[in-house]
């Protein structure tokens, strides 16, 4: 017995079995194009095939990048458009596949079609004869989208219900601050803390909730104590990496909370902390300094370059694509440091050291040359 009969109900065609289990084959191997010409001819031998169905449904969607890097607009359209057709198709042969009716429903929200998106999840949870937690999230998430925080509210409170170990007070927590219900949001971020003591990620999101409220005090105390459980790495990892949607810069949000305490220099202390860290980590310190090999090394490089660049980009495309991701993020990290070496510049001639604010306007120069505040700062002095 094959992986796929164990998996889903087979067809009594045989020949359509087969160009199905072909189907299955090359899905497994990353081959959307002939996944979906053999799950056409599985379904164009047998009309009445659900599995079939559902899988080109799955096999289009993947092709239309859901799951992976997005292929052109109009690829992805029709795409998504197939997949839906496909799910369609499934429902009408089996209204009680609760699985088909969230796949169908995920389409249309990445569609943005979030009213059918809303009536596939609801069909989804009618249907489930098991545990629907995990469909209420979804639709939670298009309840967010349409800014219908209250419904939002209420499919979290019934996923945690329904599935107490997957909690999610940090996230409808940020539901009722929308929403202007600030007490039930601080009792909420609480909770996710007591829940995840040791998570320094939930003491961000209170020190913010905090920050936005105005509370300073108890903003440094969360991040204080976010600091204490992060490890360095943790702490470095989640204040500059891009694609961490929860990543948050501690040490200069902690300056900036210092600052409008009038704090001054605790303020400063945590913005040095910040920028050593990121010195550390980033190498971003031009006046680091350079070795003779390292110098002699650099020079051999630029040789290369100018005979030949694509030798410094062996491997084509996908190569030049990661390499100008690093470069981009390497800028927007100068252009950060830049800010900060202002701020603390902007602090040290509050407090009389004009020559280390000096030497911080030149700093963030050498960040970013384009740096207008420092520019105006170090113009301001010389005309003094």
């Amino acid at each position: 017995m094959g992986i796929t009969e164990t998996l889903f109900k087979s067809s009594t065609n045989p020949a359509a079995q087969a160009a199905f289990e072909r189907g299955f084959a090359y899905r497994l191997d990353g081959d959307f194009d002939s996944a979906i010409k053999e799950y056409r001819e599985a379904i164009r031998l047998d009309p009445d095939f659900t599995a079939a169905y559902k899988k080109l449904g799955n096999a289009y969607r993947a092709k239309g990048g859901y799951w992976y890097d997005s292929p052109p607009r109009d690829v992805k359209d029709e795409c998504f458009r197939e997949a839906i057709n496909a799910y369609s198709e499934v429902i009408r042969l089996d209204p009680e596949d609760f699985d088909t009716w969230s796949n169908r429903g995920c389409v249309h929200f990445s569609v943005e079609r979030c009213d059918l998106a809303v009536s596939d999840y609801t069909e989804a949870i009618r249907v489930c004869s098991g545990n629907p937690s995990a469909i209420y999230g979804r639709r939670a998430e298009v309840y967010k989208k349409m800014r219908r925080f209250d419904l939002a509210v209420n499919d979290y409170t019934e996923q945690m219900k329904l599935d107490p170990q997957n909690y999610r007070y940090g996230v409808r927590a940020s539901f009722y601050e929308e929403m202007g219900e600030f007490d039930l949001a601080m009792n909420d971020y609480t909770e996710q803390v007591r829940l995840d003591a040791h998570g320094f990620r939930n003491y961000i999101y209170r020190a913010e909730f905090y920050t936005r409220r105005g509370q300073y005090d108890l903003a440094i105390n969360d991040y204080v104590r976010a600091s204490n459980r992060g490890s360095l790495f943790d702490i470095w990892y989640c204040s500059h990496n891009p694609d961490d949607a929860e990543g948050r810069d501690i040490y200069s949000r902690m300056g900036d909370l210092y600052k409008a305490n009038g704090e001054y220099e605790r303020a400063i202390r945590e913005y040095t902390l910040f920028l050593e860290m990121k010195n550390k980590w980033y190498l971003l310190d031009e006046d680091m300094e350079v070795s003779d090999d390292d110098e002699e090394e650099d020079e051999k490089g630029s040789e290369v370059a100018a005979e030949d660049p694509r030798k410094l980009s062996e491997g084509g495309s996908e190569v030049d694509v990661f390499m100008n991701d690093v470069d981009e993020r390497r800028r927007n990290e100068r252009c950060y440091c830049a800010s900060v070496h202002v701020k603390r510049g902007r602090l040290y001639l509050s407090l009389g050291l004009n020559d280390k604010a000096t030497a911080d306007f030149k700093a963030a120069l050498r960040h970013n040359p384009e740096n207008k505040e420092a520019l105006d700062e170090l113009s301001g002095q010389e005309k003094k």
